[in-house]
């Protein structure tokens, strides 16, 4: 019956279009690989074209406030209809951990991932099929991660992790980072 009631509500809302919605989703909040992604989107100003929403944990304290972001607490009223919405309708799915995966046309996913696994994963952790891409870090890493992924090697994209990128974005002389007086004995 539950199957049934979810095939009759997918189908009813697929009737109406996407709307401009890009959906989040890190853990610890506002973090991971999401984080830079979602930085630089609002650098670019997407989200004057797009609504932004994060999904976050419902201990998530001082949430910035920038122009057409917005936060779903998973205590937040009405959560599961709004997770259901957000799922539905956004053009873009967004994650690094929990998995936020299309579930319809019109709609394009991406998985960030956390790394490169340092151990066999593949007996427990599957990459779902919804998922549209899955970011890795290299070209070299593609095979193995698919394969400890349970993932297509094909809709693999090797770009590098983006919250590396955070480290070398501002050039600074290591010196600088110690009091003047420290110099000479570092």
């Amino acid at each position: 019956m539950k199957n049934l009631i979810k095939k009759i509500l997918q189908k009813f809302l697929a009737v109406f279009p996407t709307s401009k919605i890009i959906f989040f989703e890190s853990k610890p909040d506002l973090s991971d690989n999401t984080k830079p992604v979602f930085d630089e989107m609002v650098k670019r100003g997407l989200n004057e074209k797009y609504k932004m929403v994060w999904l976050v944990s419902k201990k998530a304290e001082n949430l910035p406030n920038i122009k057409n972001v917005y936060y779903l607490k998973t205590d937040s009223r009405f959560f599961r209809f709004k997770m259901i919405y957000y799922n539905y309708f956004s053009k873009a799915l967004i994650c690094c951990n929990d998995f936020l995966g299309t579930v319809r046309n019109g709609q394009t996913s991406f998985y960030l991932t956390h790394g490169i696994p340092i151990k066999s994963v593949r007996s427990y952790y599957n990459v779902p099929e919804n998922i549209d891409y899955m970011i890795l870090n290299g070209e070299k890493t593609i095979e193995m991660s698919a394969y400890e992924f349970n993932f297509n090697p094909q809709k693999t994209v090797a770009l590098g992790f983006p919250r590396n990128d955070v480290l070398t974005a501002f050039k600074k002389d290591i010196m600088s980072l110690f009091p003047e007086n420290q110099v000479e004995k570092i």
